[in-house]
C-alpha cells in the first residue's frame, strides 16, 4: 500500500515523513474521499487543518497503456472472521481507465490519475481491445498485453493473491472488535468487498482502498454487465445460496479402522470433533465445493497467516487442510511466493 497518512491526527507523522522525503506527489482526499487534489511534499504544510483528511503518496511513475493510467479491482469474499477465510475471484478483475491521459502529468487535472466514475472502459483502450475483439476477458487482456511487454505475469498475479490475503490477516483482530458488538452466530456472515490496485512501471502493486459493498450496476457502463452477473453468481454459490450435487472432498475412509478412530492419533474424525470444528468443516467443505472461480487464499496450505494472533479454529482449520491435501488435491491451492 503506498505510504498513507489520517490527518490531523497523523499529521506530525507526515509532516516527518515528507521532510525526509521532499520528493514526490501526495493525494489529498476529504474524509469521504471526495474533493481530490495533489500537493507537493513541500507543500505538507497547507494541509495543516482540523478537517478529517486522507494523504497517499502517488505511485509514481504508474504503468501507462495508451498513454493513459488505470486500477484494478479485485472482488473478494469474506465468509467467516473466526476461523479466518478469505476468497479472491480468479476469473476476472475490473480493469478501469482514467478519464484523461496521464502523459504530459498535469496534477490540477484530477482525472488524469484517478478513476472516476465516467473512467474510460477498457473497450476504449486500442492496445487492448485487440485482445478483446478475440474474445479475451479484461483480465486475460491485460496479462496478455504485460506478457508481451516481458513482464512475469505469474509472478504478477500471486502478488495479489498475497496482498489480498495479508490484508484480512492483519485487520482480523480489529474486524473482530467490531463483530463483538453484533450477535453474529457461527458460520452466519459473509462480505464481498472490491479492492483497487494501482501498478507502477515495474508491475509492482499497490493496494489504494477497500470498497464494502461494491456497485454492480451496469446502468452507467452497460458492457459490464456479464462481469457483475458473474461476480453475483459466483458468490451466491460459493456461500450455499445456490448449489449442485458434488461428491464431498471431505473424506471420512480416514477414520474407519481401529488406528485412526483414536482421536490422539487422527483428531480430524467426525467424532472426535466439537461442535465448533465440526461447524468450521462443515462450512469449509461446502465453500470448497461450490466456490466456483473463487479461490481460497487464505487460509493457504503453503504459506503461514500473519494472522496477530492464532485462534483455536484458525488452527484447527489449517490443519484439516493440511491433512487432507495430504490426500485429495483439491484442497491444495496455488503456492503463495
Amino acid at each position: 500500500m503506498p505510504t498513507a497518512f489520517e490527518l490531523p491526527s497523523q499529521f506530525n507523522k507526515f509532516n516527518d515523513y515528507a521532510k525526509s522525503n521532499p520528493e514526490g506527489h501526495w493525494v489529498v482526499k476529504s474524509g469521504k474521499h471526495r474533493n481530490i487534489k495533489i500537493v507537493e511534499a513541500k507543500d505538507f504544510l497547507k494541509l495543516r487543518s482540523t478537517k478529517e483528511q486522507f494523504v497517499q503518496r502517488l505511485v509514481e511513475p504508474p504503468m501507462i497503456i495508451d498513454r493513459k493510467k488505470f486500477d484494478i479491482g479485485i472482488y473478494t469474499v469474506v465468509t467467516s472472521i473466526d476461523p479466518l477465510r478469505v476468497y479472491m475471484l480468479q476469473s476476472e478483475w475490473l480493469i478501469r481507465f482514467c478519464k484523461d491521459e496521464y502523459e504530459p502529468f498535469d496534477p490540477n487535472n484530477v482525472n488524469s490519475y484517478v478513476v472516476g466514475d465516467d473512467y474510460t472502459t477498457i473497450w476504449d483502450i486500442p492496445t487492448l481491445n485487440a485482445y478483446m475483439k478475440n474474445g479475451s476477458s479484461m483480465k486475460q487482456a491485460l496479462l496478455r498485453h504485460m506478457k508481451a511487454s516481458g513482464k512475469d505475469i505469474e509472478q504478477f498475479q500471486l502478488n495479489f493473491k498475497e496482498a489480498v490475503a495479508q490484508v484480512w490477516e492483519l485487520q482480523r483482530e480489529k474486524i473482530l472488535n467490531v463483530y463483538k458488538n453484533y450477535n453474529v452466530k457461527e458460520g452466519q456472515m459473509f462480505e464481498m468487498f472490491r479492492m483497487d490496485f494501482v501498478i507502477d512501471e515495474d508491475a509492482n502493486i499497490f493496494l489504494l482502498e477497500v470498497n464494502m459493498s461494491p456497485n454492480l450496476s451496469s446502468q452507467s457502463h452497460p458492457a459490464n454487465a456479464p462481469i457483475y452477473e458473474s461476480v453475483l453468481q459466483n458468490m451466491f454459490q460459493l456461500v450455499g445460496l445456490t448449489s449442485t450435487f458434488i461428491q464431498a472432498p471431505w473424506e471420512t475412509s480416514f477414520c474407519d479402522n481401529e488406528t485412526d478412530l483414536n482421536c490422539q492419533k487422527n483428531p480430524f474424525c467426525i467424532k472426535c470433533l466439537s461442535p465448533s470444528q465440526l461447524n468450521t468443516v462443515n462450512k469449509l467443505t461446502s465453500e470448497m465445493l461450490y466456490r466456483g472461480n473463487f479461490e481460497l487464499v487464505s487460509p493457504s496450505v503453503h504459506r503461514e497467516p500473519v494472522l496477530q494472533q492464532q485462534t483455536a479454529l484458525d488452527k484447527f482449520q489449517l490443519d484439516f487442510m493440511k491433512k487432507y491435501c495430504e490426500h485429495d488435491s483439491r484442497w491444495c491451492q496455488i503456492q503463495l511466493k
